[in-house]
């Protein structure tokens, strides 16, 4: 197996020196307690082939533990069940086992560049708690998150996004648009600003949320482990949710006539100038959150501001702002 400790250290950077966590949930919270019919269909949900965390328990296992051909075995199991993840749920699994059971095997796939793409998978039991607390807060989420957030609730919410950019793009030609990229934005992201935005919106399900991200986690991979001290697990059922929480502020703040996002990309559009006032506001907000980014523009811009290197047709080039002359961006001349 090759040694991937470098480059995943890498896309997972050590957390900052303060942290700024919310208050422990409070022993006063109204406990939780999830129904036999909610469980099964959030097993039901996992979709065939998931793979196994740290502790090798996959989907499948459980599947096939609690269907009907397991006999009598399936009731007490599933009975066990419900409870491990009542008790999860709220909160109450021990700081010492939190680093394992809350943590995540790591798998490289290749990129076209040589650079490797790190892929979490957490354990089993997690992600069914996980997947089962979000469900009753999606049209919850829904409501906050709909006038700019596409990645939470919606379904085929990314071709939503692009079909609406095309169309903005198509219908109004004086107009152009900004794509912003997150670079690593799921391993960089500040569990302060996560565990603040879960405690603000989703209350309910606080204590387990906070077992989750309040402290350091484990990642595996082959003979060699990392401490996960940033981020959220992008393929934890609540991962995508929280993320979009965490930047909702931000995201939520943009003045511009097209504004959406999928998770950690967006499009916003609109006249050069309000598309750099925004820019520079997210630029800003994001470093807050401990987020850096990456800019196309697509199609020409012709503004008072910007001073431009190249107005080849497909080909990349730079510029900035004078009035922001720390403010650089990357000019894509084309279209989606």
């Amino acid at each position: 197996m090759k040694n991937l400790s470098t480059p995943f250290n890498k896309k997972h950077p050590q957390a900052p020196d303060y942290l700024k966590l919310p208050p422990t949930p409070d022993a006063d919270t109204p406990l939780i307690c999830f129904s036999t019919d909610q469980i099964r269909a959030a097993i039901s949900s996992f979709p065939h082939g998931s793979g196994a965390g740290p502790d090798g328990l996959r989907p499948q296992h459980l599947k096939d533990c609690i269907s009907i051909t397991a006999g009598d075995a399936s009731t007490s199991l599933f009975t066990s069940l419900m409870e491990l993840v009542n008790y999860l749920a709220n909160g109450h699994l021990p700081t010492d086992l939190r680093p394992f059971l809350y943590g995540a095997q790591l798998h490289g796939l290749c990129k076209s560049n040589g650079d490797h793409r790190p892929i979490a998978v957490g354990c089993t039991d997690r992600c069914l708690v996980a997947n089962i607390c979000l469900r009753p807060f999606i049209p919850r989420l829904h409501k906050l998150l709909l006038l700019s957030q596409v990645g939470v609730g919606i379904p085929l919410g990314y071709e939503a996004a692009v079909h609406t950019t095309c169309y903005f793009m198509d219908q109004l030609h004086n107009n152009k648009v900004l794509k912003l990229d997150v670079k690593n934005a799921f391993n960089s992201i500040r569990r302060d600003t996560v565990l603040q935005e879960a405690q603000k919106y989703l209350p309910e399900i606080y204590p387990f949320i906070w077992d989750c991200y309040s402290s350091k986690t484990s990642l595996f991979h082959g003979n060699f482990s990392l401490d996960s001290a940033t981020s959220v697990q992008q393929v934890d059922p609540l991962g995508p949710a929280v993320f979009a929480l965490a930047i909702h502020e931000v995201t939520s703040k943009i003045k511009a006539d097209l504004n959406i996002w999928y998770l950690d990309a967006g499009c916003i559009g609109g006249d050069p100038q309000t598309m750099l006032t925004n820019a520079t506001m997210i630029r800003d907000s994001l470093s807050t959150r401990r987020l850096a980014w990456r800019f196309i523009i697509l199609n020409v811009i012709y503004s008072l501001s910007i001073t431009q290197t190249s107005t080849c047709p497909k080909q990349a080039s730079s510029f900035k702002t004078n009035s922001h002359p720390s403010l650089y961006l990357t000019l894509l001349i084309g279209s989606f």
